[in-house]
């Protein structure tokens, strides 16, 4: 898919234009020249990938470390969606290479060759034919593609840099599948002396085969796969799950001290590639990353709770708040002023003698597990797996894992690492009823002593939802209508919502008023500040009047119909504890839309109010796949209608509807009281794990949704 090729394509480095002949003729000139025969049960695929190989070679020189990478693909077209699909590639260059302490000048060298099926051969300039979009962005136009042509592409990246000590590569991560079939599947990953990986395979993927080589100290790996069908990869799917995919890693370490340092679990020795990881490796692990907890300065004063009588709970609670405060909100203004043009600024974090952080996520694992052990509270270590990667048999590194908090109370709270937005309770869903390994930490020995499976409780659908009020009114002529729109998220769905609603200025002051600090302003001598606090307001006024703008865009999204002019209005940011509601409220028009004269009368589309819903093609209602939701929800939408003055409404019976079974529901009802009409519907997604033999009572909740939004009610002249 091109999509993909823009991932693969946007490496940090720097982008060759220039044609490389000595590149062409590696990936041109080799085995796959003949390669252009499909076999027939693909006749009618709109596109056959002939062949595809990823390579990955880890060499070194004393501490200057080489990683190559590249994929070459030889893809046939069968129809003019895969020509259309395949006649633009976009890319971007950089011209750094982002590893180690030292990243030298990369290069990364892209080629694209057309194949007729007459045996022509076209090579594309690259040089010559891409197109600056905009700064660092790239698009490659492919002229004269047509059906039964082979595209063949390579990108080519070479990324060199210093290392001093050890080098954690990033997790690589494959499913065989495509959206299209594939003839011929290759993996190379080539090594030598200090050099660790870590590989498997599942799901059925074949495995890695080590190849010899000429030189004694290099190593060769190979997996090769062929025919591999094609997934559409539909909706609510973890395809990790079920499809066959392999991941690997690579860690580098020059001496044995630097296997130490590096975060991961990698083999005992470089020539033995670690295919699993098991929970008695997981204790060992943990027991030495985790031997000295450290309360890093300035984040919780040790004597924060003494002599205050709270209970543990409320201990935890307000560490929790007070560390997400210090560490993600307490340097948002000096770091915004930073930024602006101000004659008279120095540093602006000067008037802030107590500046001090931790950097990352362990970090803070250390220091608010020193925390709970300085205080008495009993706690544990939680090593979880998102579920969409798999479960804790299939852990292979660091990568795979998040680590969580459970504090070990009369009901438990599990907590993570947070961000400005996050609650204490409030974790990512992909966690949820899942098996996980806990790790108790031992207050009187202080250090992990043991392991042992556990599940993670998940939530239920009346905790995560999306609420939406809408209050309804048309002007005299019928031509405009009036919408004030309040919406109220909770659970799951508040944290993303937030990141999309809410800027520094609707939290800063909050969290200030909370823990009775000053916030910048206050911190300066009054002239200057007055002159900062002009340009600061400044600021947020611009913001403000941007993200309106920005949100008609996202409304007119939403709908099936177009809105202007809107206003948004924060309400509660929903951060004060995991029950606390985001809330925000929208306020715009709709002109000469949803409502039609017939004669003396007007035709309401009332059902669209409830905002767009999930409409499958043909395509996907017949679906293959198992569902896995991420988490369990409900929708809820309450639309309040001022029925026009002379006016009454027809057509209410057909507003009430209720698809009601084990996974999902939709149910809807109308009533008019007091002049106005009042629609409540709601959708709930019950289950997360769902098998393929149940799809059609999921589908029986998604047509009544529809149904609904497509319902017309009449006001008729009295």
């Amino acid at each position: 898919m091109k999509n993909l090729i823009i991932l693969f394509i946007c490496f940090t480095s720097y982008i060759s234009f220039s044609q490389n002949e000595e590149l062409d003729s590696k990936y041109w000139n080799g085995s796959q020249n003949g390669n252009t025969e499909i076999p027939e049960k693909w006749k009618n695929e709109s596109a056959v990938i002939l062949f595809q190989e990823y390579y990955y070679d880890y060499h070194k020189f004393g501490r200057n470390v080489k990683y190559t990478k590249s994929i070459h693909k030889r893809i046939k077209l069968q129809d003019q969606a895969s020509v259309k699909e395949f006649s633009e590639f976009n890319f971007d260059k950089r011209f750094k290479v982002d590893r180690g302490y030292f990243g030298k000048r990369g290069t990364k060298t892209l080629g694209v060759k057309v194949i007729k099926p007459s045996g022509e051969e076209r090579i594309i300039s690259v040089d010559e034919e891409a197109v600056e979009k905009e700064e660092n962005e790239y698009k490659l136009a492919i002229s004269g593609l047509e059906v039964g042509d082979i595209i063949d592409y390579y990108v080519h990246i070479v990324e060199p840099f210093k290392q001093k000590e050890g080098y954690l590569f990033e997790l690589n991560t494959e499913v065989l599948n495509d959206y299209y079939p594939c003839k011929e599947y290759v993996l190379k990953l080539q090594t030598e002396n200090d050099f660790f990986i870590n590989f498997n395979s599942y799901n059925g993927a074949p495995k890695l085969e080590e190849i010899q080589t000429e030189k004694r100290n290099d190593r060769l790996y190979v997996l090769r796969a062929k025919e591999i069908e094609k997934n559409d990869f539909p909706i609510w799917f973890y395809p990790r799950l079920k499809l066959p995919y392999y991941k690997f890693q690579t860690t580098f370490a020059r001496r044995s001290a630097h296997e130490e340092d590096v975060f991961n679990f990698i083999s005992e020795d470089e020539e033995i590639i670690k295919n699993e990881v098991t929970k008695e490796e997981v204790l060992t692990f943990f027991k030495e990353k985790f031997r000295k907890l450290r309360n890093y300065s300035g984040t919780l004063p040790r004597r924060y709770f003494k002599d205050r009588d709270i209970s543990q709970k409320e201990m935890v609670e307000e560490a929790y708040y007070y560390l997400r405060y210090h560490r993600k909100v307490k340097y948002i203004q000096p770091s915004v002023i930073n930024e602006l043009d101000l004659k008279d600024l120095f540093n602006p974090f000067a008037y802030y003698p107590d500046l001090s952080y931790f950097n990352n996520e362990n970090h803070f694992l250390k220091a608010f597990g020193e925390t709970l052990s300085d205080n008495d509270i009993p706690f544990s270590f939680i090593i979880a797996v998102p579920k969409y990667k798999g479960s804790i048999n299939d852990i292979l590194s660091t990568d795979d894992i998040k680590i969580l908090i459970k504090v070990n109370l009369d009901k438990p709270i599990y907590l993570s690492y947070f961000d400005m937005f996050s609650t204490l309770e409030l974790n990512s869903p992909y966690f949820e009823n899942t098996k996980a390994y806990e790790l108790p930490y031992n207050l009187d020995k202080k250090r992990i002593k043991e392991i042992y499976e556990i599940t993670i409780p998940g939530t239920e659908a009346n905790q995560n939802y999306s609420k939406d009020e809408m209050e309804v009114s048309f002007d005299n002529e019928f031509s405009k209508i009036n919408i004030q729109s309040k919406n109220k998220y909770s659970g799951h769905f508040k944290e993303g919502k937030q990141e999309d609603i809410l800027y520094f200025f609707d939290y800063v002051d909050e969290d200030h008023k909370r823990f009775n600090t000053q916030d910048y302003f206050q911190r300066l001598p009054k002239k200057k500040s007055a002159r900062h606090k002009e340009k600061y307001d400044a600021l947020v006024e611009k913001i403000t009047q941007e993200r309106n703008k920005n949100s008609v865009k996202y409304l007119n999204r939403s709908f099936d119909f177009k809105v202007k002019d809107n206003t948004i209005e924060v309400l509660n940011t929903g951060r004060e504890n995991d029950q606390d509601e985001l809330i925000f409220q929208n306020t715009f028009i709709v002109e000469n839309d949803l409502i039609k004269k017939a004669g003396p009368n007007y035709i309401f589309e009332i059902g669209k109010l409830n905002g767009k819903q999930l409409d499958l093609d043909d395509e996907d209602r017949k679906r293959k796949e198992d569902i896995y939701m991420n988490f369990p929800r409900t929708y809820e939408s309450k639309i309040q209608v001022d029925i026009p003055k002379g006016f009454k409404v027809i057509g209410l019976e057909n507003l009430n509807i209720k698809r009601d079974n084990k996974f999902a529901s939709f149910i809807s009802s109308a009533k008019i009281e007091n002049n106005k009409l009042t629609l409540q519907a709601t959708k709930t997604y019950k289950q997360t794990e769902i098998s393929n033999d149940n799809w059609g009572e999921i589908l029986e909740v998604l047509d009544a949704s529809l149904k609904f939004n497509s319902q017309k009610v009449m006001f008729e002249k009295i």
